[in-house]
C-alpha cells in the first residue's frame, strides 16, 4: 500500500533528506555528526538514515553500543542496495514508534487524529513525521511545546522547498496539536 505523497515528503525531509543519493548510510551526515558529538563531548547529533532506523527497529532489543551501530550500518547498506526507497519508507512507517505503545503510522493517525493517513493535513503529516525522532517524548500532554516546535521547523523547511505557499504555511502552523491521545 502506498504512503500518501505529502506524508512521504514530510518523513524524508525530516529524517533522511538525501535518501535518493546514498546507499543506506549518508557519509556527509555521519562526518558532521561525528564532529559535532566530539566537539560537544556527548551525543548531540545523529546521522541515522531511514534504512539504518529500520535496521535498528527490527533489532529493537539490542543494546545501543558501537558494535550494534556498526552492524546496523552494514545491514542498512545491504538493505538499501537490495530494496527500493519506497519499500524502505513503507517499512519504516509500519514499524516506527509513535509514543506510548503506538507502533506504525496508521495506528498513530487513528490514535491522534481519528482518521486514516489519507485524510490528514500537511500539519498532521508533519507531526507524525517528527514523533518517532523521540518516541519516549512523543507525549501530547507533557511535551506539547517541543512537539509543536519540531513540527513547525519541518513545516518551514517544506515551505522553503516549495511544497506550499506562505499563506498555507501560516494556516498549517496555526493548526493545533491534538488535545489528547485517542484510544484505538
Amino acid at each position: 500500500e502506498d504512503i500518501p505523497a505529502q506524508l512521504a515528503k514530510c518523513i524524508i525531509t525530516y529524517e533522511d533528506e538525501y535518501m535518493a543519493y546514498h546507499p543506506g548510510v549518508n557519509p556527509i551526515a555521519a562526518a558532521k555528526a561525528w564532529y559535532a558529538n566530539i566537539k560537544a563531548g556527548k551525543t548531540k547529533r545523529g546521522a541515522s538514515t531511514l534504512a539504518m532506523q529500520v535496521m535498528r527497529m527490527k533489532n529493537r532489543h539490542a543494546t545501543r553500543n558501537w558494535y550494534n551501530k556498526i552492524k546496523e550500518t552494514f545491514g542498512a547498506v545491504k538493505y538499501s542496495l537490495l530494496t527500493r526507497d519506497k519499500i524502505i519508507l513503507r517499512e519504516w512507517c509500519e514499524i516506527a514508534p509513535f509514543g506510548g505503545n503506538t507502533i506504525g503510522i496508521k495506528a498513530a493517525a487513528l490514535r491522534y487524529f481519528e482518521r486514516s493517513i489519507e485524510k490528514l493535513s500537511w500539519s498532521e503529516y508533519a507531526l507524525l513525521a517528527v514523533m518517532p525522532n523521540g518516541p519516549s517524548s512523543a507525549n501530547l500532554t507533557k511535551n506539547r511545546a517541543a512537539l509543536k516546535a519540531k513540527r513547525d521547523f519541518l513545516l518551514k523547511k517544506l515551505y522553503r522547498k516549495g511544497y506550499f505557499d506562505a499563506s498555507e504555511l501560516a494556516l498549517f502552523i496555526d493548526e493545533d496539536l491534538p488535545v489528547e491521545t485517542k484510544t484505538i
